[in-house]
Parts: C-alpha cells; structure tokens; sequence
C-alpha cells in the first residue's frame, strides 16, 4: 500500500512538474520566428485531430508523470536517499529539457 502511495506521489510531482515547465515556457517573451505557411488546420480546440497525434500528444503530456511513478514504486527501500535525489534531479533536467526542445528547436 505505501509503494501505490509513493508511486502516486510520484505521478503527481510529474504532472505538478510538467504544468509548471509548459506553463513557465509558454510564457517568455521568445523571438518572432519566421516560418514557412503551414496547410490546414492545426488548432487543438478548434480542429479535430488524428486519433495517432492525440495519442503522441497524451503520451508527450503523461510521460514524465508516469516515468516518476515508476521511479519512486521502483527506489521505495531499495535505493539510498542520495540516489534517490540523484535520480529525481537527473529526471526533473531532462523533463525541463524535453519541454525546452520544442521552443528552442524553432529558433535554430
């Protein structure tokens, strides 16, 4: 029962996690970037979208909340504090990371 706590505990420091990287990016001023006109309607509130991109877009939403999960089921009294923190600092970069990629990716 305390192994489902601590995973969901996890779960939820993913998804706290994931809102505050998308949250914080979404809202630097980044450079104006010109690109070539794209076809069609890409708007997720306004245009239906294929049921593959709605499941790569749930699965790039879910991803870290889930890895999370698993860590701390997986660490729970088999890893030392240190390697516990190791791991969550390494795991909380590469989600910052993941979420920077798609910004910073235009401007290059």
């Amino acid at each position: 029962m305390r192994r489902f706590a601590i995973f969901l505990l996890g779960i939820l420091y993913g998804l706290l996690l994931t809102w505050f990287f998308l949250y914080t990016y979404s809202r630097i001023e980044w450079p104006e970037v010109r690109a070539p006109a794209s076809h069609g309607c890409h708007e997720l509130g306004h245009c239906p979208i294929r049921w593959w991109a709605g499941t790569l877009l749930l699965a790039y939403l879910l991803a870290p909340a889930l890895l999370f999960g698993l860590l701390n089921a997986l660490a729970y009294h088999r890893w030392s504090r240190r390697k516990w923190a190791l791991s969550l600092g390494i795991g909380t970069l590469l989600t910052g990371l993941l979420y920077l990629e798609p910004y910073v990716g235009r401007l290059l």
